[in-house]
């Protein structure tokens, strides 16, 4: 996915040398697809804004959509009343929140406030 994107290889090997070794080995091309496919639709990400993305969280492109990255996006949007494009902002700004743990992270440090 990261070359598709049009990263070069560079940019790919920097990219998997974000991630651990047995992450990097297990990311499938197609799950990838998926994820980038999924959080360009969900976020209305341009190429460029989905390559600076998962080059700077690599490991995004192992996450489970369903499960984790679109109830955390619904959560996260209801939770602050955010835009789509509010939403989008954030995860380009601190795309790790797309890791985040709802339960154990981001609800206590909202709910800190």
């Amino acid at each position: 996915c990261v070359q598709t994107l049009g990263c070069s290889l560079e940019d790919a090997v920097r990219a998997e040398a974000k991630m651990l070794p047995q992450v990097a080995n297990s990311v499938r091309r197609d799950k990838a697809e998926v994820v980038c496919a999924e959080l360009r639709a969900k976020l209305g990400l341009s190429d460029h804004e989905m390559r600076k993305l998962v080059l700077r969280v690599p490991t995004v492109l192992t996450l489970n959509m369903d499960k984790n990255v679109n109830p955390k996006l619904d959560w996260l949007q209801e939770r602050l009343d955010l835009s789509r494009d509010e939403l989008k902002k954030i995860c380009l700004t601190l795309p790790a929140t797309l890791a985040y743990s709802v339960d154990k992270n981001l609800e206590p440090k909202l709910s800190y406030f």
